[in-house]
């Protein structure tokens, strides 16, 4: 492994970590009753501000620690440095949007058991009975696909954000919340 890749692993790690965390977490101490507005609000603004961390570690650190200009003198061309960069951010982002999509898929079947087996007993309350049928049918309706088509377009345009932002301030704090809103 070269020297700059192993660099770019070790900067983005600790974001990766994070992100991961917030893509996963939110999805697992809501309400269950929450998941009927899909795809739900709250995961994917924790998913963006996760991918928002990430997007920035790659060049907000090196702005940060004072060796973007270090490794600009290096001698290596600088489209191999933004690749590099790029690449690895976007591997990451993947790895996070998966374990996004993996964490919804799983809280969604659980959801979907629990309402079955309360629709499946002989006599439920009037009130729990049309909860469960009410929730039974809103997860029908629910699709991967429309959970997956918004996380990445949240991550992309994220990433995007952050990258540009970070490049134009040279701070990670101006960066992020610049990009926030």
């Amino acid at each position: 492994m070269s020297p700059l890749l192993r660099k770019e692993v070790r900067l983005l790690l600790p974001a990766l970590a994070v992100a991961i965390f917030l893509a996963v977490v939110p999805a697992w101490i809501l309400p269950k009753g929450s998941f009927l507005q899909l795809p739900n609000a709250v995961v994917m603004a924790a998913f963006g501000c996760g991918v928002l961390l990430l997007s920035l570690a790659s060049f907000g650190q090196e702005f940060s620690l004072g060796t973007f200009s270090v490794l600009l003198a290096q001698p290596l061309p600088r489209r191999r440095i933004w690749t590099t960069k790029v690449v690895l951010v976007s591997a990451a982002l993947s790895l996070t949007l998966l374990a996004l999509l993996v964490s919804y898929q799983m809280r969604v079947d659980e959801i979907r058991q629990e309402v079955m087996q309360a629709l499946a007993q002989p006599e439920p309350a009037l009130w729990d009975g049309y909860r469960a049928q009410f929730v039974a049918d809103a997860l029908k309706d629910w699709s991967w696909s429309s959970v997956a088509g918004v996380g990445a377009m949240t991550a992309l345009v994220t990433l995007a954000g952050g990258l540009w932002t970070s490049l134009l301030f040279r701070q990670t704090g101006a960066a992020f919340w610049f990009t926030v809103p």
